[in-house]
């Protein structure tokens, strides 16, 4: 599995965007269900996304572009901070409102994020079980796609028709 280890710069990129994500939180109704503070959880979201802008070569949208674009150049990315706990479970998890997309997984934990694997939206909702949330499903870690075959299927829909 990939590990992308990120510099101190990369990481106060995170912050910023993390920062800048909170602010305009504020100004909208958002809630969420997590006891983690929103900081956090767009901290860990940026690594995810950096992370994977770095190891598939993609531009990471971030910093208030067009969202309609993903995360990651099409992609879009959750993360998940790592649980210190003997063998932890992590699935990659969409709601009812999410986009039809590429969703990748990442593991977040210090400077360090794992880029777990990926699935798309119809394989997590069909192959996955119902999560904490009516409408959400998430499909395990050990049931996504191996990283390394997403370059194949990124170049077969970027070719034109």
């Amino acid at each position: 599995m990939p590990l992308v280890t990120l510099t101190n710069e990369q990481m106060d990129r995170c912050h910023i965007e993390a920062l800048r994500r909170l602010n305009c939180a504020s100004k909208n109704k958002q809630t969420f269900d997590s006891s983690n503070d929103r900081y956090h959880m767009d901290l860990i979201g940026c690594m995810g996304e950096i992370a994977v802008s770095l190891y598939t070569n993609l531009d990471w949208v971030a910093e208030g572009n067009d969202k309609n674009v993903g995360d990651v150049k099409g992609l879009e990315v959750r993360t998940a901070a790592h649980q210190d706990k003997p063998n932890p479970r992590y699935s990659l998890v969409c709601r009812p409102k999410d986009k039809d997309a590429i969703y990748v997984l990442c593991i977040a934990k210090s400077n360090e994020v794992v880029v777990a694997g990926w699935a798309s939206r119809w394989e997590v909702f069909h192959i996955g079980k119902q999560m904490f949330q009516e409408g959400t499903y998430g499909l395990d870690r050990l049931q996504l796609h191996k990283m390394a075959d997403l370059e194949e299927v990124l170049e077969f829909e970027s070719r034109p028709s």
